[in-house]
């Protein structure tokens, strides 16, 4: 006698291991330990490359920016200026920040166009928004409406959407 194949399916399915609870316990398991291991890898790299950060003797981006945010002006001042006088254009850029809003330091538009410009002609985007704003609106330095708008296209070329927008906004006119 023949037995139907459904009945037959019927009878060896819940006996199968693959749908018994403990295999589903199993599944659920692994996928629990595999979902923590990346957790732990993903969480340890970005520890480890921020390891950086604690140190203050790494000249860092960073650690120059915390120092000025807190309002410790003096100390941003001297990281800044060290690292500018070594030719870095952030720091120059930094420097050009603390003289054109005066904090640390008297406000003095000349001398926050100079670092803005050392930091522009290094390539620094942010210091070419600046100069180009300078030149635009004669902030330290005399209005010169073609400087202001070859600073801003060329801030623009290197991907600043600031630099596009000054472009845009003050350049139709320039050729």
């Amino acid at each position: 006698m023949a037995v139907p194949t459904s009945l037959a399916w019927g009878f060896v399915l819940p006996f199968s291991p693959f749908t018994s609870g403990r295999f589903l316990i199993m599944k659920m398991a692994f996928r629990a330990c595999g979902s923590l291991a990346i957790a732990l890898l993903l969480i340890s790299g970005c520890t480890e490359s921020q390891s950086h950060y604690r140190n203050p003797n790494v000249p860092t981006r960073h650690n120059d920016v915390a120092a000025y945010n807190p309002q410790e002006y003096n100390t941003a001042y001297n990281q800044f200026l060290t690292r500018a006088k070594a030719g870095d254009p952030v720091a120059e850029y930094n420097l050009g920040r603390l003289y054109s809003d005066g904090r640390g330091v008297p406000e003095d538009d000349e001398l926050a166009f100079k670092w803005f410009q050392k930091a522009a002609e290094a390539g620094d985007e942010r210091a070419q928004v600046e100069l180009g704003m300078a030149y635009l609106y004669g902030k330290g330095t005399r209005k010169d409406k073609h400087r202001a708008c070859a600073w801003f296209k060329e801030a623009s070329s290197q991907g600043s959407a600031d630099g596009r927008h000054f472009y845009e906004a003050n350049c139709r006119d320039v050729v």
